[in-house]
């Protein structure tokens, strides 16, 4: 996949660290490239429902997150995005040391990209997968 912008790096960082909420989770720019972007969520309390496993919103929040900036990665400089809409499946409790997300686009597009996120829980050295996450990426002027 080839990137509109040249320093679409930059450009992406710019818009992870432009995030209130990402900043408030805790939320690390961990590896990106064309096409594709990675987080890292170092787990806090504050992440835990009342069964002491990660929320099912804070990991929808890291989905929803690498899905858009990984379409973000593609794009020209005058351009953003948003979601359209996006699917998560949860497969399995999350309890751990960190979670990673790593965002790929599927099929990028001139106005619609698709792109789609796997999400890991690293605890004790070991990574497993615990959610799979499908969405649609406006790309807006």
């Amino acid at each position: 996949m080839t990137p509109q912008n040249p320093n679409f790096v930059e450009a992406t960082r710019a818009a992870l660290l432009g995030q209130p909420l990402a900043e408030h989770l805790g939320i690390h720019l961990s590896d990106i490239g064309a096409g594709w972007f990675e987080t890292v969520l170092p787990i806090q309390r504050i992440h835990l429902q009342h069964d002491g496993i990660v929320h099912g919103g804070v990991l929808a929040t890291l989905a929803d997150l690498g899905l858009a900036l990984a379409a973000h990665t593609l794009i020209d400089v005058d351009q953003r995005v948003v979601t359209v809409e996006f699917k998560i499946n949860y497969l399995r409790a999350v309890i751990g040391e960190s979670v990673r997300c790593r965002a790929d686009v599927i099929r990028p597009g001139r106005h619609i990209t698709a792109s789609e996120a796997s999400l890991w829980v690293s605890k004790d050295g070991l990574e497993v997968l615990v959610a799979k996450a499908i969405g649609t990426i406006a790309i807006l002027s």
